[in-house]
């Protein structure tokens, strides 16, 4: 009764895998329609008949029979590693061999069909023992035969290790991982059932498990093909070893020999299978949260990008287009000057009072296109600095005579103090122009903002530093203020409110600058309508030594 069972079980096995076989054949040809892959893989299904089937016909007919349909089954072996290797070859690398190696691996697999099929070199009989079970005689060419075997197979996994390591993508990688199992799973098989049991130790009861194995290896080659998206190998190992444990347990289920053994395996199985199918579920659930996740962390980057290029050609235009206004308006700016001095001819009151003023604000539009092509040096990188030894002081005083602090207080009804350091200061590695301009931005800034009390500059040496700052007693600065006005185009909406002229650009301009010369930047106000000082402090460098 047991026997019955096993043989009724393997007859079920072959029959379930012929209609597997001829499914995945049929569904690779309706995806992949007249492709290199879906020929190849057709032909390994075609093998993999032949294979099983008379591996099968072997153990259930006579021995005179068994031994034609086993030297078959042998004899296409070879054939269906190569076909194997040559699908990997068209599959993975997008190629195949020239015509020559293509013949010379297909005529090689050919010429061992006759040689295996007519002659004992391979097979050399076979018979079947008491209990019935198919025994082999080896002839002296199968160690040759298996050592071919091996030689294919250490090519096959060559392309698909040598494709996993170059492949940079994700899904590419997936596949292999897919085909790399069922391969794997498929060799192990082989080599212990087909090889190592039946040659080493005499153990032939075993065969079947290393022919059935080929459909492990087809299904997975299979889905890598149709499926556009596949899950991990950890999904792939739990499903693997989960049918394995259902297919061991209901044959153990068929051999039960009693109504309770039955009851109990059969609770056992339906247990088991459903414990296997939720694990792979949560598995899969697992897995697709982390798809979602690096998805989301490429839309991100590629957004990123994108910004980065959007904000590259942003500052491209940018230092075009103020190198473009600039020109005109320096031009316009002399002529205006040359009139104003009476080189033209003499003005009255009233046109010198309006060439002023369009002088004025030519100077103020020269000014905020200098900042933008200043603006779009430092984000393009092309900011360049001038560095050499300098006294602070000296472009202080500078500053504040080309600004004409004290005449500017004056129309303000406002007090302008310079306190002067009490005691030389130390030379300062600097960019002479740009540190200037930093000045000019804090002195210009604290007149736009403050309406009435006083204006007082200082520079300072404290510790191993130089210290300017430039306090008023102006608007002052709520907490959120002193947070945003050193960002780019940003400005309080009470400052936008008292200058309306601003652009948000020159507190940027200069912390970008202070930090370039190593220096610290910042403010300090103790709120609204109580003033606020504007501080930075460069580093007093050693003679020598460069800030860049």
């Amino acid at each position: 009764m047991e026997n019955i069972s096993i043989k009724i079980f393997i007859r079920i096995i072959v029959l379930f895998i012929n209609i597997l076989g001829a499914g995945m054949a049929l569904l690779v040809s309706s995806r992949k329609a007249k492709s290199k892959e879906s020929t190849l893989f057709g032909f390994m299904v075609l093998l993999m008949f032949i294979w099983v089937d008379f591996a099968y016909f072997a153990r259930i007919t006579s021995a005179e029979i068994g031994l034609w349909c086993i030297r078959f089954a042998w004899a296409i072996t070879p054939l269906f590693f190569i076909t194997i290797y040559l699908f990997f070859k068209a599959f993975f690398q997008k190629k195949t061999d020239t015509i020559i190696p293509q013949i010379t691996l297909i005529f090689l697999g050919i010429i061992n069909i006759p040689i295996i099929l007519f002659t004992s070199w391979v097979i050399h009989h076979i018979y079947f023992n008491s209990q019935g079970i198919l025994i082999i005689n080896y002839g002296f060419l199968v160690w040759p035969f298996f050592t071919e075997i091996i030689l294919l197979t250490i090519l096959s996994y060559q392309i698909l290790i040598k494709k996993y390591i170059k492949t940079k993508s994700t899904k590419e990688k997936m596949k292999i991982q897919y085909v790399l199992v069922g391969f794997s799973f498929f060799f192990l098989m082989n080599s212990i059932f087909n090889i190592i049991c039946p040659v080493f130790l005499k153990t032939f009861h075993l065969y079947e498990f290393g022919d059935y194995s080929t459909i492990v290896l087809l299904g997975l080659i299979a889905l890598t093909i149709v499926k556009h998206h596949l899950f991990g190998v950890k999904v792939l190992l739990s499903e693997v070893f989960s049918g394995l444990a259902i297919i061991i347990l209901f044959i153990d289920f068929l051999l039960s020999r009693s109504i309770s053994e039955y009851i109990w395996k059969s609770i056992l199985l339906i247990g088991f299978t459903i414990f296997g199918y939720l694990m792979t579920k949560a598995i899969m659930k697992e897995i697709e949260q982390k798809d979602k996740l690096e998805i989301a962390r490429w839309q991100l980057e590629s957004a990123y990008r994108k910004l980065e290029k959007v904000d590259q050609a942003k500052s491209e235009f940018l230092s075009i287009a103020t190198h473009q206004l600039r020109a005109p308006l320096t031009a316009t700016m002399d002529v205006i000057s040359t009139i104003i001095d009476g080189s033209w001819g003499k003005l009255n009151s009233e046109q010198e009072k309006y060439l002023k003023e369009v002088f004025h604000r030519a100077r103020k539009m020269v000014e905020v296109i200098n900042n933008l092509l200043n603006l779009s040096r430092l984000e393009l990188g092309r900011m360049k600095f001038n560095f050499r030894k300098a006294n602070l002081e000296k472009l202080l005083e500078e500053v504040i005579e080309d600004l004409g602090c004290q005449i500017e207080a004056q129309k303000r009804g406002l007090k302008f103090k310079y306190i002067k350091p009490e005691k030389p200061l130390p030379a300062v590695i600097v960019d002479c122009f740009q540190i200037q301009q930093v000045m000019q931005n804090f002195i210009t800034n604290a007149f736009h903002y403050t309406n009435q009390g006083e204006i007082e500059v200082r520079i300072y040496q404290k510790n191993h530093s130089v210290v300017f700052s430039v306090h008023d007693t102006g608007m002052g600065l709520l907490p959120d203020e002193k947070e945003i006005i050193f960002e780019k185009f940003r400005r309080g909406e009470r400052a936008q409110n008292q200058y309306t002229e601003g652009g948000g650009i020159g507190l940027y301009l200069s912390i970008q600058i202070i930090k370039a010369h190593h220096g610290r930047i910042w403010v300090e106000s103790p709120g609204k309508n109580q003033g606020s000082t504007f501080y930075f402090s460069l580093p007093i460098t050693p003679p020598g030594n460069n800030p860049t």
